[in-house]
This record gives structure tokens, C-alpha cells and sequence, in this order.
């Protein structure tokens, strides 16, 4: 199978010559046997320089995942992989090699690869004491629902039939000038419950970049699979939309969408999207010979940081008749004092017919007490032992120990199912955000 992962990545010097890296990242296949295969992963390494623009890199890495014809069962996965690679000032080129391994020996073995990648050096805390320049670097927290109608699916031999499909999501929207970017990933919350797709847009702005209302024109490359979207219809996905939008300063974007998306095998399907998009805004460095780029200078940094929360940890589903252990992790950009919302996810990495189950939460936390903050939860999950074709509903909720960690308890709606137990480890990143 021909796969692609996109990731956040982040790396620190050692030394003159040695960088380490780690980060977290997904996984899709877009062709082969197995398309339509999505895991959810972690890699960790370092790179040594071997010239001015050259360097070696060695890494390992772990998955959780399933679909794309797999079987249901263990869905971990590791690996190992090593690559040469070319910087230049903001990008990097790598070509190398990867080895991997399925616990059920299903999936596996040596394969190429090639990369691209994108830094940026975002404002730590502190930064306002240094003689950088630095400019905004707008972003949009997204999350929106999306009624899809699905052509010729796997199974629809005559493909005369149109099957609904709601699916929820997130996304990454980064606006610019001339070009918007974003990165989308949505689950089936019905019909196909299993099926979810990750997809990369870039959009066209047919407006004033100053004004209220946005209307853009998007291209769409991506990948999908799993749940009753069997091989045959999973890998790659392509297609264009329409996106129109209303800013509201300092509260967020209403936008909604109309996307046609086409994938490697029978399936197709349009879908309209309505949701929301919140601001955040962070400063990243730019080089002093950089032209036309809009900057201030360190001392106009907001000095009270904004971290981002990350949490990783680990999920422990288990009953008499099923059992999965689920490593996961969430992610927080917009937090407050009393209130903040977040997005979490799982994969089951190991597990009974659970083995390859994944879930999506939407997650809120109450400052209630000084020592103690309260979590409420909610989403959907499939895959693994749940028929194709459905999804379960998951609920629950626990308590944050502040730097302790975080215990919450979740439990499966209207479908026979155990409940779980999971803690997570919170980690702060203490990024600089611009303005209030």
C-alpha cells in the first residue's frame, strides 16, 4: 500500500552538529491492497549534520489504527525509519527508508520514502526580550458538521442509490492573503460509522482580505477509509469546494461549505459543511531580509504567554467480552481561566475485537475548585468490534489533578459496550500569542 502521514514535528539543538526531534502525526493509505487504512502515531529521533544543508536522520515510531480491509483485531504497529536530508532556509527535502511491523504480522516490511516539511519558529515565552523580528501567524480552530450524500459505494453494484452520511470534524485554517490553507479530519457518525478521512485544502479568496465575508475557492487531496467503505472505495481522496464565511472580530468565523470529492475507486460523494472557526493568533520569527512581511518588533509581543496543552496518555477499555488499550492524546489552543474547549482522540493499539476501534471526543473543562477542575466529554467512536456501518456514541467525564495528570471515566451510549478508565498527562508548550 502507498501511504502518506502528516504531522506536527518539534526539534531542539544538541550541540553544534545534532538536533533531536519528536512529534505526533497521521497516517493514511491512498493506494494498494489496503487503502483506506488511517492510523494515528508517534515518532521520536535525531539528526546529525553532515554538511552546510545536509543532514542524516534515524527515528522510531509507534501506530494504533485500522481499516482499509485489515482486519479487526491488535491494530498497533512500529517502526523504524532513516532518511537523508536537504534544508533550505524554510524547508526541508528528505528521501530515505521504512521498516514496519504489525503486531498481528498482518502489515508490514521495508518500503521508500519521500518527504517534504515546513518549519516555523513560533515566540516562546521570553521572547520579547529578543532582538528577532517577528510577525503574526494567524490560525483557526475549526469544528463543523458535514452532510455527505455518497455515490456508488462498495456493495451498491448498480450505483443508482444515494446514501446520507453525517460526519463531524476539526480542522487547522491558516488565511492568508492570496491563499488560505487547511487541514481537515472527519468521522462518520452514522451511516458509515468507521469511515473517516483526512484531507489537505488550499483556498483561492475572492474577496478582500480586510473584509467581513470570505467566499473561496478550494482544492481538496486527501485520504479516507475504514467502517462499511470497504478497500475497493478507500485511499485517495481529490476533489474542489466552494467556502463562504462571515468574521465576526474577536468572537469567530461562521462559515459553511460545498465540497465534491472523488476517490481511487467507485465512491464519490458531495457534502455541505456549517460550523464555526475561532482565532488564535501566535508569533513566529522571520528572517531579516524577508520582504513585505508584516512584523514588530519583540516588545510588542503580548509577554504573557499563551501555552498550548498537549496531553498524552493512555485508555483502558475492558468487559467481559472485550477489552482494548488505547493510546491517544489531546490538544489545547484556546484556553481560559473558568472554561476551555478542546478535541481529544484514541486509537486502540492492542485489544481483544476491539483491536483498530478509534474515537473522537469534544472535551470541556469547569474551574470549579482551586485544587480541581471538572472534564465533561462527548463524541463518537467505531471500528474494531462495532458492525460497519454504525457507530457508538461516547459520554463521560472525570476530573484534572492540575500538573498530576487527568482521570476520566467514558462509557458507550445505547450500544453494549464496557466503559473506560484513561489518564492523561498534560505538557505545556508556552507560545506567545498576539493581542488578548
Amino acid at each position: 500500500m502507498w501511504l502518506h502521514r502528516t504531522g506536527l514535528e518539534a526539534s531542539t539543538a544538541w550541540g553544534s552538529h545534532w538536533r533531536g526531534f519528536a512529534g505526533g502525526h497521521l497516517v493514511g493509505a491512498y493506494g494498494g491492497q489496503r487503502a483506506g487504512y488511517i492510523a494515528l502515531g508517534a515518532h521520536a529521533g535525531a539528526d546529525v549534520r553532515l554538511a552546510l544543508k545536509w543532514s542524516a536522520a534515524a527515528e522510531g515510531f509507534v501506530w494504533a489504527g485500522g481499516g482499509g480491509s485489515a482486519p479487526d483485531g491488535d491494530g498497533g504497529l512500529w517502526g523504524a525509519r532513516g532518511a537523508l536530508r536537504y534544508q533550505q532556509p524554510r524547508i526541508r527535502w528528505e528521501v530515505g527508508a521504512v521498516y514496519t511491523n504489525g503486531i498481528t504480522g498482518t502489515l508490514g516490511g521495508w518500503r521508500p520514502s519521500v518527504g517534504f516539511y515546513k518549519s516555523l519558529d513560533l515566540a516562546l515565552a521570553g521572547a520579547q526580550n529578543s532582538s528577532h523580528r517577528w510577525a503574526p501567524l494567524p490560525l483557526n480552530v475549526g469544528l463543523y458538521g458535514q452532510q455527505a450524500f455518497v455515490r456508488r459505494p462498495a456493495g451498491d453494484l448498480d450505483g443508482n442509490r444515494v446514501h446520507p452520511v453525517r460526519l463531524v470534524g476539526a480542522e487547522a485554517y491558516f488565511p492568508g492573503a492570496r491563499l488560505h490553507r487547511f487541514l481537515r479530519i472527519a468521522a462518520a457518525a452514522d451511516t458509515f460509522g468507521g469511515y473517516m478521512h483526512v484531507l489537505h485544502g488550499w483556498g483561492v479568496p475572492l474577496l478582500q482580505p480586510n473584509s467581513k465575508w470570505e467566499l473561496t475557492v478550494q482544492g481538496i487531496l486527501g485520504a479516507g477509509g475504514g467502517g462499511a467503505v470497504l478497500g475497493a472505495d478507500g485511499g485517495l481522496h481529490a476533489g474542489w469546494g466552494l467556502s463562504g464565511a462571515y468574521r465576526i472580530p474577536t468572537v469567530g468565523t461562521f462559515f459553511a461549505a460545498f465540497s465534491d470529492v472523488y476517490t481511487n475507486g467507485p465512491m464519490a460523494y458531495r457534502s455541505a459543511q456549517v460550523g464555526v472557526r475561532l482565532p488564535v493568533v501566535y508569533a513566529h520569527r522571520v528572517s531579516p531580509n524577508a520582504r513585505n512581511a508584516p512584523s514588530f518588533t519583540a516588545q510588542l509581543l503580548n509577554p504573557t504567554p499563551a501555552p498550548v496543552h498537549l496531553g498524552v496518555g493512555a485508555k483502558l477499555y475492558a468487559s467481559k467480552e472485550r477489552w482494548a488499550l488505547c493510546p491517544g492524546g489531546e490538544l489545547r489552543l484556546l484556553n481560559h481561566h473558568k472554561i476551555s474547549f478542546w478535541g481529544s482522540t484514541w486509537w486502540a493499539g492492542a485489544g481483544g475485537n476491539l483491536g483498530a476501534y478509534a474515537e473522537g471526543l469534544l472535551d470541556v473543562r469547569l474551574r470549579l475548585f482551586p485544587w480541581a477542575q471538572l472534564t465533561f466529554s462527548g463524541g463518537v467512536g467505531a471500528g474494531g468490534g462495532i458492525n460497519p456501518g454504525s457507530a457508538a456514541l461516547v459520554a463521560g467525564g472525570g476530573v484534572e489533578l492540575g500538573p498530576n495528570g487527568a482521570l476520566r471515566f467514558h462509557r458507550w451510549i445505547h450500544t453494549p459496550t464496557p466503559f473506560s478508565l484513561s489518564w492523561v498527562v498534560p505538557l505545556r508548550i508556552p507560545l506567545v500569542r498576539i493581542g488578548h
